[in-house]
């Protein structure tokens, strides 16, 4: 029984979800990170190697399906972030079949070059859905559509369903979603908060993790705080837990490290090396090589994080800080090969991201308080044993750096990993912290567009497509409910 847990637990597997301009960004970064498998062949076809079993070619890589194919949907409203996605990677795939070709370039056939072989591409065509007019930055206009329509066949949210339904019956075990989207912009907040929704409904059981990036609290819009609140208030309802990247930290992270900011590619990078860092697997290949694997060796798990970081169902905003986005320019330890210099990297670690990350809120002088908390180490060394006190040292400096409230103590765990996310191939550290920041920072938006919706400032934009006052006041009151929550947990 214990041995079939383990193989299951191998087999789980998650789809990602990029809706809108920002989730498609960070997606093409995130997918540039992780190196495709060679598609495998079927093995009810191959007669020669009659050894093989199914599971043997399902245990690949947990981002990617046998044929090579990404877990992804990509989903825009217009196609000029997903064409250049999808441009980027024919161009990969011409450079991939140039250096397999046996004869020089000079010597290569001109039909090569110009036909590449389509079945090589990582996003599958299927998973490819979009239109060709945008979504007005508004929040009503991209969850009901234009001119109301809320769910017909031949609209965007009945084909990115219909996607998902597909990946998800791909899947050996499917386990949840993993949407990313913004909070500001119409097709992002608007369409990514009605697919969560529509996932949740179709999936009551299954996870569901949005990482959404949050506008400069100042306001890239004139509608984006009403968008940033309804968008927020319909992931807290149904999502599991909810990543928010600030725009306002991510640039002060960025400039920190003397990283020059010309436009959101920086901020892009960043976000999507980070969230690779907390999902990628542990060991390069899923094979199942040892019924008596560890559970901290297995690939991701959504459930585990979730019970981890947002225990409460209140509370599910969770940041999220990693050494593999933010890496450190001078490194006095270069040689990483021993378990030692490994051990004494952690505290640095720890304070290396504390730097980027706010402790005190400017307004009050007071520090935030961490409800839960959950780190994850990185080492390329392999067949490692972490020692348990390793563990609790560093669990003890985490809830002591970042003043985690003292009722909360059997929650906050650490993952130690083999297997690191970093191109150089050295370790490091992801934190993912339940604070009371976020819930300040979303009390402050949504002030602001109490105020604006008093005065019935942009409200017209909003009654045209479907929404209604209750839509805001459901907002408003989520909102409020999350600033009482975590005021109640912090105590």
């Amino acid at each position: 029984e214990h041995a079939a847990f383990i193989k299951t637990a191998w087999l789980l597997r998650m789809i990602f979800l990029h809706v809108g301009q920002c989730g498609n960004q960070i997606g093409r970064q995130f997918w540039s990170l992780p190196k495709p498998p060679s598609p495998l062949p079927n093995p009810f076809l191959d007669k020669k190697d009659s050894s093989r079993t199914r599971q043997d070619f399902s245990c690949g890589h947990p981002f990617f399906h046998i044929d090579g194919k990404a877990r992804c949907i990509m989903v825009d409203s217009e196609p000029k972030v997903i064409a250049a996605t999808v441009q980027e990677d024919q161009m990969k795939l011409k450079r991939s079949n140039i250096r397999k070709s046996s004869p020089p370039l000079e010597h290569t056939s001109k039909s090569r070059l110009q036909k590449p072989n389509r079945n090589g591409m990582i996003f599958r065509g299927l998973n490819i859905v979009h239109e060709h007019h945008g979504r007005g930055n508004n929040w009503a206009m991209g969850y009901y559509g234009p001119q109301r329509r809320e769910g017909s066949d031949g609209s965007l949210v009945s084909l990115a369903l219909e996607s998902v339904r597909r990946e998800a019956e791909r899947c050996d075990a499917f386990q949840g979603t993993f949407l990313w989207s913004s909070l500001c912009g119409g097709t992002g907040s608007g369409l990514g908060s009605r697919l969560g929704a529509e996932i949740r409904t179709r999936y009551p059981k299954r996870c569901i993790i949005t990482a959404c990036v949050a506008p400069f609290e100042r306001g890239e819009l004139p509608l984006s705080h009403y968008n940033t609140i309804l968008a927020a208030s319909t992931h807290q309802r149904h999502s599991d837990a909810m990543i928010i990247f600030r725009n306002d930290e991510v640039a002060a992270a960025l400039g920190n490290l003397g990283v020059e900011q010309g436009g959101f590619q920086p901020m892009n990078r960043m976000i999507s090396r980070t969230l690779y860092d907390l999902v990628a697997p542990s060991h390069r290949t899923g094979r199942i090589q040892d019924a008596k694997l560890r559970p901290n060796q297995r690939a991701f798990r959504m459930r585990s994080f979730v019970a981890d970081v947002a225990p409460v169902p209140s509370n599910k905003l969770v940041e999220l800080w990693s050494t593999a986005g933010l890496p450190r320019i001078h490194r006095k330890d270069q040689d990483c090969s021993q378990l030692g210099n490994v051990r004494r990297r952690w505290g640095t670690e720890v304070d290396h991201l504390s730097k980027f990350i706010a402790r005190y809120d400017l307004k009050s002088d007071e520090q935030f308080k961490c409800v839960s908390f959950q780190v994850s180490v990185r080492s390329a060394i392999g067949n490692t044993k972490f020692p348990k006190n390793e563990i609790l040292a560093l669990r003890s400096r985490v809830a002591h750096q970042f003043s985690c409230v003292p009722w909360n103590k059997c929650t906050s765990a650490v993952r130690c990993l083999q297997g690191t996310a970093s191109r150089l191939g050295e370790p490091t550290m992801c934190l993912a912290l339940n604070r009371t920041a976020l819930p300040g920072y979303l009390e402050r938006v949504a002030q602001k567009a109490r105020v604006m919706f008093d005065v019935g400032a942009y409200k017209h934009w909003y009654y045209k497509h479907g929404c209604e006052d209750r839509d805001f006041e459901e907002a408003f009151a989520t909102i409020d409910h999350i600033v009482a929550s975590y005021a109640q947990s912090a105590r």
